[in-house]
Formats: C-alpha cells, sequence, structure tokens
C-alpha cells in the first residue's frame, strides 16, 4: 500500500506520523548520550523526524512488521548517519 496515493492514504500517513512521533525524542535521548557535546539535538531530532515521514510514507503494512519496528529502525539509521553528513565521519561512533 503506498500512502501517498490518495487523500486517505495521506490521512493514514499523518495518523502514524504523529502516533510515533515520540519515538524520534526516545531515539535522540539515545543517540545523544553517544555522541560529542557539539553534536546538536536539534539536527538530529530533525533528521529523527525526516526519517518518521520517510518511513509512513514507505511503510507497507503487508508485510507483517509493525510499523513502530520498522520506524524505529528507520529512524536510527537517521541518526547514526547525520553526524557523518556534517563531515564528522565514523570517529565520534562508540562501540556498543
Amino acid at each position: 500500500m503506498n500512502l501517498r496515493e490518495d487523500a486517505e492514504g495521506r490521512r493514514v500517513r499523518d495518523q502514524l506520523i504523529e502516533e510515533h512521533l515520540p519515538l524520534v525524542g526516545y531515539s535522540v535521548n539515545e543517540m545523544s548520550a553517544r555522541v560529542p557535546a557539539h553534536v546538536s539535538r536539534a539536527e538530529l531530532a530533525s533528521a529523527g523526524a525526516l526519517a518518521l515521514v520517510r518511513a509512513a510514507e514507505a511503510f507497507d503494512a503487508s508485510k507483517g512488521v509493525p510499523f513502530a519496528r520498522y520506524a524505529s529502525l528507520r529512524i536510527r539509521g537517521a541518526l547514526v548517519d547525520e553526524p557523518a553528513v556534517h563531515g564528522l565521519g565514523a570517529p565520534w561512533r562508540t562501540p556498543p
């Protein structure tokens, strides 16, 4: 199901985003503890919110994966990639 196709799809997409926005905050809080202080929480939050929107647009319920799980992985991936986009690269990452 492509949620961008019609008004009902957009309504469902918007509802998914609103209901799962706290996932961005949780992920940013978790990631903030692992990055240097100069990495902006606002930039991480922005990257996470954009990832949530993209996850809602790309989500396919027929795959059987809960949206929260799918979105969490997409958000975390965006947060991991965000510092690299700004030239910080891999050195900021800490081992698990």
